[in-house]
């Protein structure tokens, strides 16, 4: 802020001393031009982030309409959401027989085996899981 000022108060001192000695002096004319760009520019700027900032705190502020328990109420599960248990295990054997698959082919390659490769039954049990776990989160009751 106060370097600011400064500066403006020497561009001031400035275009006053060739206004003062040369009143038909470009020079002049140019630091008084760029000081009311410079001075508009500001303005503009904390306009705009004046109204950048209210649009973000009145949209942040505006209430979030919850749905009608009805919604839910008449939803009917499908199948993976009525046994998310046998899907989990469904979905952990399905990973273990991929990686065991995918480790045979990378092996025959000569690839070195990743992680998952290297440990396919504790991979499994991490999807199943998951899988499991991503369902019962997401399933309206």
């Amino acid at each position: 802020m106060f370097r600011d000022c400064a500066v403006y108060a020497r561009n001031v001192a400035v275009a006053e001393h060739f206004r003062l000695r040369r009143p038909d002096n470009t020079i002049a004319a140019k630091v008084l031009n760029m000081q009311s760009v410079i001075a508009k520019s500001k303005r503009v700027a904390v306009v705009a982030c004046l109204a950048l900032g209210l649009t973000t705190l009145t949209g942040s502020m505006v209430p979030l309409r919850a749905a009608p328990a009805s919604i839910y109420a008449q939803h009917d599960k499908n199948w993976v959401q009525r046994h998310p248990t046998l899907t989990g295990i469904g979905a952990g054997i399905a990973t273990h027989h991929m990686l065991k698959v995918s480790a045979a082919h990378a092996k025959a390659r000569g690839q070195k085996l990743n992680w998952a490769q290297r440990h396919p039954t504790l991979s499994a049990f991490g999807a199943g899981i998951g899988t499991h776990h991503i369902i019962k989160h997401t399933t309206p009751h």
